[in-house]
C-alpha cells in the first residue's frame, strides 16, 4: 500500500459522484420534477446528530438490523448486485441535505440525478477490479448510534474505512443514509455539499452559507475560491501557498486543512509531514491523519510514530485485520520474528479472507525455516481463495523450494 494510492482512492470515490453530478447539470428537468421526494418536508422528524437532515418517521436500527444491513451490502458488492445495494441504500436525505446550500433548481435537480446513479455503479466497479468491501465491525457513529464498519481495499492495497450511518423507515425497513469516510475525515455528505455548492452557477453566494458563523468578507471568499480551483486543477504548490494565506479561521476548518494535506502529500515529504503535524494540533481527533500518514512512517522505518499512529486507530476502527498486519510488518522489520508470526496468525483468525496475512505469515515461517508452518498456510490459501500463484523465485526461498513441503504443496495445489 502507498500514499499515492490512498490518494487516488479517495479522489477517485469523489470525482466519479462528481463528475456523475456536472454531467447531468444541464440535463431537463421534467423527469425529476415528477418524480416524488422519499422524504416529505411538510412532515419532518428531527433527529439528535442529524442537523440540517430531513427524516420522515425514520428511528434508529438496533444490533440485529444493523448486522444483518451490513451483511447485505457485503453480499451485494462481492455480487456485484447493483440493484440490491441501491435497494440498502436511501440516498434522498443526503442529496437533499447536499443541495441544501444551493438556490438554482435545475441543477439541484440534475445533481441529485447524478449522484444516485453513481454511487452504486463505483462499489460495482471496484469489485470488478478486484477491490473488497469487507464488513468489519460495529461501533458507535459520531452520530451517536450503532453503525457499521467497512473496509474497503483496492486490488494494490490501498485501504479506507467507511462507518455507515443507518436508520429504518416508516415501514421498518433499514436504510444506509451517511457514511464517515476515513481519509477525508468527514461524511460523505459533508463532502458531497461542498462539492455541489462549488459547482453550482451560483457558487458564489455558497461560502457564506456553508461557512456559517465564521463570516467570510469578499476577499476571502477570493481566496476560497481560487483555494479550490488550485485543487480542482490538480495544482498542489498553489493550494499550499492560497492554505497559507487564509485567515487563520479558515485554516482550522477541516475541510481546508484536509485538503491542504492531500495536496502536500503530491509535493515533497517535508511538506506533508509538515502539513500533517499542522493538521494533527488543529484537529487531534481526527484518525484522517493516522491513516493517511501510516505508509510514510513505515517506509522512513519511524517505528514509533507508526505504533502511535496505529494505536489511534484501534480506538476508532478497533482490532481490525489490516492494522494488526501492519503491527505485524513492522515486527518484522524488526526483526521480532516470534512477534510478528503471532501477529500475522491474529490477522487470519481476525479475517480469514484477508490474503495478505497469509502471505505474510508464510514469510516469517520461511525465514524461521519452519516449512511444516508454511505448508500448512499455504494450502489455507489455496483452499481460501481462486487464482493462487506462487513465486518462489527469489533467493529467500532457496532452501525452502528444495523440502519435502514444498514438493507437497506443489502437489497440493495440483489436486485442488
Amino acid at each position: 500500500m502507498s500514499c499515492s494510492k490512498q490518494n487516488l482512492l479517495t479522489m477517485l470515490l469523489l470525482a466519479v459522484v462528481f463528475t456523475g453530478c456536472r454531467q447531468q447539470e444541464t440535463a431537463n428537468t421534467t423527469a425529476s420534477n415528477s418524480q416524488s421526494s422519499a422524504v416529505d418536508s411538510k412532515s419532518v422528524s428531527k433527529i439528535e446528530g442529524w442537523g440540517g437532515w430531513e427524516l420522515n418517521g425514520m428511528t434508529a436500527a438496533n444490533e440485529d438490523d444493523v448486522r444483518q444491513w451490513a451483511e447485505e451490502l457485503e453480499a451485494s458488492t462481492v455480487n456485484v448486485d447493483e440493484e440490491r445495494f441501491f435497494e440498502l441504500v436511501n440516498m434522498e436525505p443526503l442529496h437533499d441535505y447536499a443541495t441544501s446550500l444551493v438556490d438554482h433548481v435545475e441543477f439541484k435537480n440534475g445533481f441529485k440525478r447524478g449522484a444516485r446513479s453513481k454511487l452504486p455503479t463505483f462499489f460495482a466497479q471496484l469489485s470488478r477490479n478486484g477491490a473488497t468491501y469487507r464488513f468489519i465491525g460495529m461501533r458507535e457513529t459520531q452520530r451517536g448510534q450503532l453503525g457499521p464498519m467497512f473496509r474497503l481495499m483496492d486490488s494494490g492495497g490501498a485501504c479506507n474505512y467507511h462507518h455507515w450511518d443507518l436508520m429504518k423507515d416508516a415501514s421498518g425497513k433499514v436504510l444506509g443514509l451517511d457514511m464517515y469516510i476515513f481519509l477525508t475525515g468527514e461524511y460523505f455528505s459533508e463532502t458531497m455539499q461542498r462539492l455541489a455548492a462549488l459547482s453550482a452557477p451560483d457558487s458564489s453566494n455558497f461560502l457564506a452559507k456553508l461557512m456559517g458563523k465564521n463570516k467570510v468578507n469578499k476577499q476571502e471568499q477570493n481566496l476560497l475560491m481560487k483555494f479550490f480551483e488550485a485543487q480542482g486543477k490538480s495544482d498542489f504548490a498553489a493550494v499550499q501557498s492560497t492554505y497559507k494565506q487564509l485567515p487563520e479561521k479558515l485554516q482550522k476548518e477541516k475541510a481546508f486543512s484536509l485538503v491542504r494535506m492531500m495536496a502536500a502529500m503530491n509535493t515533497s515529504d517535508e511538506d506533508y509531514l509538515r502539513a500533517i503535524e499542522e493538521h494533527r494540533q488543529k484537529f487531534p481527533r481526527d484518525p484522517s491523519a493516522d491513516l493517511i500518514e501510516l505508509d510514510l512512517h513505515f517506509v522512513r522505518k519511524d517505528y514509533a510514530k507508526a505504533y502511535r499512529a496505529l494505536d489511534r486507530l484501534d480506538e476508532f476502527i478497533g482490532r481490525d485485520a489490516h492494522l494488526v498486519n501492519y503491527r505485524g510488518s513492522i515486527a518484522y522489520e524488526e526483526s521480532k520474528l516470534d512477534e510478528a508470526k503471532k501477529l500475522f496468525q491474529e490477522v487470519i483468525e481476525i479475517d480469514p479472507y484477508y490474503e495478505n496475512g497469509y502471505w505474510s505469515l508464510n514469510t516469517v515461517y520461511v525465514d524461521l525455516k519452519d516449512y511444516d508452518g508454511s505448508l500448512v498456510t499455504l494450502k489455507k490459501l489455496i483452499d481460501s481463495f481462486e487464482g493462487i500463484v506462487f513465486d518462489f523465485s527469489d533467493p529467500f526461498f532457496g532452501e525452502w523450494v528444495k523440502s519435502p513441503q514444498h514438493e507437497e504443496l506443489m502437489e497440493y495445489q495440483k489436486n485442488n
